[in-house]
């Protein structure tokens, strides 16, 4: 695998709207389970070979796609959904300084591949609006545009709040803090901070998940795709 002196620089994002330069990280120790190096031009070959038969046999492709299965999501390997009536099998991943989707429509004998050199959830979506495109739907993304509020503005959302059993990790706590033009969603179970990024309508952006965050009187309302996860404040 090339150093970043050799090839490309990787990013993570910084504050609400910056980025900076990722960690190094030695990846040849971490082999098989993940963390592979490869170019949209070997996983479209990959597409075409497993496409073409030429890798797995049919029933083996079948249970690691795994539509006949409704206990799970998943097959083996592949996640799986329905787009608009066309089936497609998909894999997501990243590390600090990448992220990557590679999604085949089986049916369609069709792959989007979308690889990117910085640590956002931008690829998946831009992935999903390519899927639309391909089956002739229409595009509806609900872009942020991100907006400035005073110190003042911000200072007022502050606070303490409490996530219900429903959430990612159950009953999480986090704690509001207001920053130079944006707000820090802070765990302080894990340390793990999220940087809200004012945007129209009231809103915040969270783009490391693509995520929407509104406050409505003594609540936290946290979107992630079509799911609202509620914080009560403490």
């Amino acid at each position: 695998m090339p150093t970043r002196k050799q090839s490309f620089r990787i990013y993570m994002p910084a504050g609400a709207i910056d980025f900076e330069n990722a960690p190094y990280l030695d990846w040849t120790s971490k082999t098989g389970n993940g963390s592979l190096y490869s170019t949209a031009e070997d996983l479209f070959r990959f597409h075409r070979a497993l496409q073409d038969q030429q890798l797995l046999k049919p029933e083996t492709l079948r249970e690691a796609y795994g539509f006949e299965r409704k206990d799970r999501k998943v097959g083996r390997f592949w996640f799986r959904r329905e787009n608009f009536g066309h089936r497609s099998v998909y894999v997501n991943g990243s590390s600090p300084g990448f992220k990557g989707h590679f999604e085949r429509f089986i049916d369609d004998d069709a792959a989007i591949i979308v690889l990117s050199n910085l640590y956002l959830a931008s690829p998946s979506i831009i992935a999903e609006d390519l899927g639309a495109i391909l089956v002739d739907q229409p595009v509806k993304r609900d872009v942020p545009k991100p907006i400035k509020l005073s110190d003042k503005d911000l200072a007022q959302l502050a606070g303490r709040f409490r996530f219900g059993a429903d959430y990612f990790t159950p009953n999480a706590e986090v704690i509001v803090e207001p920053k130079p033009d944006y707000l820090e969603l802070n765990f302080p179970a894990t340390g793990f901070t999220i940087p809200l990024c004012p945007i129209e309508g009231g809103r915040f952006f969270d783009r490391g998940f693509w995520s929407f965050v509104r406050f409505e009187k003594d609540k936290l309302i946290y979107r992630n795709g079509e799911t609202d996860y509620v914080a009560a404040k403490q």
